[in-house]
């Protein structure tokens, strides 16, 4: 805190306090974002009070645990296990339109995943991966990734991250990003929170995201209805697992530190495949980034 020495016999005015600017100490404990505005109480409105509060780590992987058996089931009641007529070819390029290109940290590619499905023998985990895979992607946050799988998340927070350009590859500063999309996020999340003080996770209905879990099956299912045993059954109960991994990635979106998945299989190679992935928090709740992640559940592999 910065104080003036009052001059004798020389009256200053007295700072406006919504213009006073407060020096940033590196290294400080920050109240994030903190108003100089005094309230009707004479006391200093300190904002982070009022953001809304995290979910205990345990509660939070107990909720994907709880995912991941869901997948599991649905599976096991809505896919047959008899020979298909589709090309590993013509399932890789629509695995493609899903999004699974990446293969760095461990993670399988289109073409070996197109094989597992049509395999009998890993088809269910094969399918478990990709419905997990592209559901926990649709409901979390993916800043200016310009994806155009639909997103699980409310409409005005999916087009400002997708609308977000990717910082600048000379001269900006990724930590800075870092920690201006976490403020905007924890303040997203505050400021449509219908009932902010209750202090829980942004509020979710399945009614509320009905027509963008009807849009992400009818993607997933451009892959899936080859495997599918009732079209029908299949789609509806597709649609009621998409809006739960979106209620997980409300509670994501809420929380004060930032998260992501870990598909990586260690290196291990054959039939491993990961079912459910790990997870790890990577930033405090201020949006700096951690030295090193802090693993809070493991990848869960099958065969």
């Amino acid at each position: 805190m910065v104080f003036f020495r009052r001059r004798k016999q020389v009256r200053t005015p007295r700072p406006d306090p919504a213009h006073v600017q407060v020096p940033y100490i590196p290294g400080k404990e920050r109240d994030l974002p903190q108003s100089t505005a005094a309230s009707g109480g004479g006391e200093d409105v300190q904002l982070s009070q009022f953001l809304l509060s995290p979910n205990p780590d345990n509660e939070i992987v107990s909720d994907l645990r709880s995912l991941d058996a869901l997948i599991r089931q649905h599976v096991e009641n809505n896919y047959h296990l008899q020979p298909v007529q589709q090309s590993p070819k013509s399932l890789a390029q629509t695995l493609l339109a899903l999004g699974f290109s990446d293969q760095s940290q461990g993670q399988r590619g289109p073409d070996d995943i197109a094989r597992l499905a049509i395999d009998s023998r890993t088809r269910p985990v094969a399918l478990q991966h990709i419905i997990t895979r592209v559901a926990l992607k649709s409901s979390t946050l993916s800043v200016g990734s310009g994806t155009e799988l639909a997103s699980m998340l409310p409409p005005s927070v999916a087009l400002f991250a997708q609308s977000v350009p990717a910082t600048e590859r000379h001269r900006g500063n990724a930590e800075a990003v870092s920690i201006a999309i976490t403020m905007w996020r924890q303040l997203s999340a505050f400021l449509l929170h219908p009932e902010r003080s209750e202090r829980t996770s942004l509020q979710f209905t399945e009614d509320g995201v009905a027509q963008q879990a009807q849009q992400l099956a009818r993607e997933l299912n451009r892959f899936l209805h080859a495997f599918a045993s009732r079209s029908s059954e299949q789609e509806t109960h597709l649609r009621q697992v998409l809006a739960e991994c979106a209620r997980f990635g409300y509670l994501l979106f809420s929380q004060r530190a930032e998260y992501r998945f870990n598909y990586d299989r260690a290196g291990r190679e054959g039939g491993v495949i990961v079912v459910c992935p790990g997870l790890e928090r990577v930033s405090d709740g201020e949006g700096r980034k951690l030295s090193k992640p802090q693993v809070l559940a493991a990848p869960v592999e099958d065969a």
